[in-house]
Order: C-alpha cells, then structure tokens, then sequence
C-alpha cells in the first residue's frame, strides 16, 4: 500500500537492525521447534483500507484464466512436517516464560502494543508472544491472492500472461492495490464471483494449515477490498508463509517466483524483518501490510521468511503505536524483530523442510 507523505523517518538508519536479524538466524529457527507451548494472545480489531480497481475484461490475466478448463481440485503436497529422530534428540529445553517476561519487559518500554509469532521451516509448532496477535490482513494477504491465481492456472496447465506478471511484480513488490484487484478481479471471473473467489483464497489457507481464517466478503462504506479486512491471526499467516516456503501451495517454479517478489520489495518498505535482505547474505522475502483503523490509527505488521530449509524459520511481527502514525508503526516492527534477533537463544536443531 501507499503510506502517507513522511520525511526520512529516524528508524531506517539504525543500520543495527541489519546486522542483528542476520546473525541469530539459526538460532530463532532451532528456537520454535524446542518450544511446546506459546503464550495466550489477545484478539484486537482493526479496520483494512484497499481501493478497489477492476481489471479490465480483456486483460490477460483473467482471459487466461476464463478460457481455460475449469480447475481440479488443488492437491496437497505433502512431505515430512516433523523433525528428524536426530535432530529431535539434540533439542535443548528452553523455558518460553524466560523469553516471555523477556517480551513483556520489551513491549512495556513501546509506544503502543505489539506482537510476534515465529516457527521454524523445518517444522514444530508456532510460537507467540504479546498480546497484539490478531489484526485485518491488509497488504499481507496480497500474496494468498497471488498464490491463489497460480495454484489454479497449474490445474489448467496455464500461466501469467505478461501483464498478470506485471500485476503481480506490481502488488508484491510496490504494494500497488489495484495491481492486486486486477489478480483478485481474475479469480471472480473465473470462479463465479466474490463469493466463490473468497472462498478459493480461504482454501489456500486452509491447505496452509491455517484452519480458522474466513476471507471477508461484506461490503463497506470505505470502498476498500473484502479481502483485504479478514481478520488474520499472526500465527495463521505464520503457516501459511511456512506453507508458501516449503512448496507446499505451488510447483518449485512458481514458489520460486512469488519468494523472488517477495525478496524485491521496494527499499521505502524494508523495514521489520526486511532489513536484513539489504545487508546480509541471508535471503529474506517479506510482505507487510498496513492501514488505518475507523479513527484509531495505523496497523502496521509484516511477514517474513528468513533463510530457507531446514536452517529457515518465519517470522511475523505486529505493531499498533499509540500515535496512531504509520512512522511510529514501522519503526516498531523494526524494533520487534531487533528483540528476536537479540533473545532467541543459539544452539538448538531443527527438523526437516515439509508440509503438515
């Protein structure tokens, strides 16, 4: 999405932001298969704002997807969703109400509330701290869209046209929103509307793994997207970007190409966990989103896959500031994912890459 007009805000220069998310890359993976239980999170509602933009009925992208057979059923990849018995017997305990005080002391010293949730690649469970873990998904249920569009062209043996690539490079990359009406404008015309068009995207996260997430379908005065004012959960999107990362949503091809998106963000939007793509080795691809509440101000929160197999793990962070200000937001998700990188402990295993 576009934010509003802002100077050169003072949290884009902390070049520590960088350098920390880099270096406990391993150890924040290894970190959530040791944990056996997350902490409690509490519902907060917010409010989601997307222009809506029709495609045009001769684009591309939905002649590509009208014309074509109407899709099988999408199958689910599966392969191993645990760890390994090796990797399993060299996991250390680790005591998540250290690291829960440890948030909690964080979050107290923030100006608004915050939240994380955070699961390796490799498999085990998603672990959560704070009490901000629920939020409309704004931006970040672009890519569920995007994802959607390319598991139906695979069943028709079909792909993006030119300009539903430049509908995606555009929604992924810029945060455009009505580049991302145009995806989502495809999936109406060839499932048979919003309804059934909703219901495909809540299928993908349901393949995702995640079980509770409904794709909203009810107008709004504000003229902003359905499906961009879904409630979405910190660990339901946590699943599906696992989900997305593991190839179990596309083919490798097409995983590969919604993660190079996902890795080419605009440099304005590289802040959170998507810092550390700018200054290390370590391949990041991010999705944030954001928009303002009914007169309460800026959500702002963000997705991240850092690394990838069995030493990757997700990361999703949440930020509700108290100014109300996108700023202020940002800034704090920068902040949160500096708190992972600084706390999660080193040393621990991880499983194998798979799907639930």
């Amino acid at each position: 999405m576009r934010t509003p007009s802002r100077g050169r805000p003072w949290w884009r220069s902390r070049a520590f932001i960088l350098a920390v998310v880099a270096v406990d890359v391993l150890g924040v993976a290894a970190l959530a298969v040791a944990l056996t239980h997350s902490t409690s999170a509490n519902r907060a509602s917010t409010a989601a704002g997307v222009a809506v933009v029709r495609a045009h009925p001769q684009d591309p992208l939905t002649q590509a997807i009208v014309t074509a057979a109407p899709p099988a059923p999408v199958p689910v990849r599966h392969h191993r969703s645990q760890p390994s018995a090796a990797a399993a017997s060299n996991s250390a305990a680790v005591d998540t109400s250290v690291l829960a005080a440890s948030f909690q002391q964080f979050a107290a010293s923030q100006p608004g509330a915050v939240g994380v949730a955070l699961a390796p690649l490799g498999g085990g469970p998603v672990v959560t701290f704070g009490s901000l873990q629920v939020g409309h998904a704004w931006s970040t249920m672009k890519v569920p869209v995007l994802t959607t569009v390319l598991a139906e062209l695979e069943q028709r043996n079909g792909s993006l046209g030119a300009q539903g690539r430049d509908l995606a490079t555009r929604a992924l990359e810029a945060s455009d929103n009505s580049a991302a009406e145009g995806l989502f404008s495809g999936l109406e015309q060839s499932d048979g509307g919003l309804v059934a068009a909703s219901s495909a995207v809540q299928g993908t996260l349901r393949r995702a793994g995640d079980g509770d997430t409904v794709i909203n379908t009810a107008p709004n005065s504000g003229g902003f997207t359905t499906w961009g004012q879904s409630e979405w959960s910190a660990t339901g999107e946590v699943r599906f970007y696992r989900a997305l990362a593991n190839g179990c949503l596309l083919s490798a091809q097409d995983t590969g190409y919604v993660l190079d998106l996902m890795r080419n963000v605009e440099s304005d939007q590289r802040w959170g966990a998507g810092s550390a793509g700018i200054a290390s080795s370590v391949p990041v691809a991010f999705k944030g989103g954001w928009g303002p509440e009914d007169g309460a101000g800026y959500l702002v929160r963000q997705s991240a896959i850092v690394g990838s197999g069995d030493q990757g793990f997700v990361l999703h962070v949440m930020a509700k500031p108290s100014d109300g200000a996108f700023s202020t937001g940002a800034a704090m998700t920068s902040q949160t994912a500096a708190w992972v990188a600084h706390n999660v402990p080193a040393g621990l295993s991880t499983g194998h890459a798979g799907c639930s």
